[in-house]
């Protein structure tokens, strides 16, 4: 069983389950994902769109749905009593269902453990209780999910997987209709209807401002598989200038001068990829109210927790606002040797990502513990 709840999670879940099929051909595998799993040969009980919500006061709208979820997934993991459950992040509805999972005596392997570090290090223990054995995705994860009790094992990040990107900048433009002489801003507003709602917006109201000092600029709106054309489509009608891509996102952000991306693992693609960037982050405020007295960490961003310093700007909540998003990408534009020191810092990020091959090592993992499960 595999339960991955959001875009980035269906991502590396079909990865997983392609690895799987790949070293033992005859697994049966059955959980929550999106389209990419479902290809991978993943029969779904939920898709992910339906359980991506951000903020706690998203959550708590969405509540009854959640359950209803959770307690039929439940139900066909007590009936189905797969040898392995891969829970991928999701930890709102994963760290929960690892609990009853092992209170019914599966097996738990969590692979992209939550984010434990950032906000909630006292639950590692709680956690040690739940699973089984981690997949980390970070080299700092490891000792700390060690220390806890949990066996650990860094796998390395499974973006190094997927991180492709075909043809050049000239091509690029070709295919979207841009114009190859004139500067492009990418813009990320994020894998959930929320994010995009809540950001999408200040990106587009920021681009319009900055036209007024560079005419020529582009801007390119990447989309999310997770979120339907109904919902970016009246955001955009006052924004006929803006082009939009689905299913090119890594060549977008490699082809941009700059970009703005919301806070995720978006952020990390665009510091392997080497695109100068601003990140953005705004939820609802009681959401933000809530999130600021749990956090313990000096950074929301990936790129800058993974380099223990900022390397990219963070505008968060009020700060990420047409005005600000505007200067900082103006700068990112026209300061060259700002845009060449975050390429460097970028670089180094990267470098802390371990090798190609998360998904694989994840697998091998998985069937080692399915070995010691007894041949149930």
């Amino acid at each position: 069983m595999i339960i991955a709840g959001e875009a980035s999670g269906d991502l590396h879940g079909s990865s997983l389950a392609l690895a799987l099929r790949q070293l033992a051909p005859e697994l049966e595998l059955f959980g929550i994902g999106g389209d990419r799993m479902q290809q991978a040969g993943v029969e779904l009980l939920y898709h992910a769109s339906q359980m991506a919500h951000m903020g706690f006061a998203e959550v708590l709208r969405h509540l009854p749905a959640l359950q209803r979820a959770f307690s039929r997934t439940l139900h066909e993991a007590v009936t189905r009593r797969p040898h392995l459950v891969v829970l991928i992040d999701y930890p709102g509805f994963n760290l929960r269902f690892a609990q009853v999972a092992k209170r019914h005596g599966l097996k738990v392997l969590y692979y992209i453990v939550p984010q434990l570090w950032a906000w909630r290090k006292g639950r590692l223990s709680k956690m040690a209780r739940s699973v089984d054995a981690a997949a980390v995705i970070f080299p700092f994860e490891e000792p700390l999910f060690a220390s806890a009790g949990i066996p650990t094992t860094f796998v390395g990040h499974p973006l190094l997987d997927v991180l492709r990107v075909m043809g050049d900048r000239q091509s690029f433009f070709a295919r979207h209709g841009l114009d190859p002489h004139h500067p492009l801003v990418a813009l990320l507003p994020g894998s959930r209807v929320q994010e995009v709602r809540s950001l999408l917006p200040v990106m587009l109201q920021a681009v319009d401002k900055l036209r007024r000092s560079l005419p020529g600029l582009q801007a390119v709106v990447a989309k999310a598989d997770t979120v339907a054309d109904e919902v970016y489509a009246p955001l955009l009608a006052a924004h006929r200038h803006t082009a939009t891509v689905r299913g090119d996102t890594h060549a977008c952000l490699k082809c941009a001068d700059a970009a703005v991306v919301a806070s995720g693992t978006a952020t990390l693609e665009a510091a392997c990829l080497g695109t100068p960037f601003v990140l953005g982050y705004k939820v609802s405020w009681l959401s933000f109210q809530l999130m600021r007295r749990m956090i313990r960490i000096p950074y929301i961003g990936l790129v800058n927790i993974v380099a223990d310093k900022q390397v990219v700007r963070e505008l968060v909540q009020g700060d990420f606002a047409p005005e600000p998003l505007a200067a900082e990408l103006k700068m990112l534009l026209q300061d060259q040797t700002r845009r060449e020191a975050m390429r460097r810092e970028s670089r180094l990020v990267a470098e802390k990502l371990g090798t190609p091959g998360a998904a694989r090592r994840t697998a091998e993992l998985a069937l080692r513990l399915m070995e010691t499960d007894g041949g149930r």
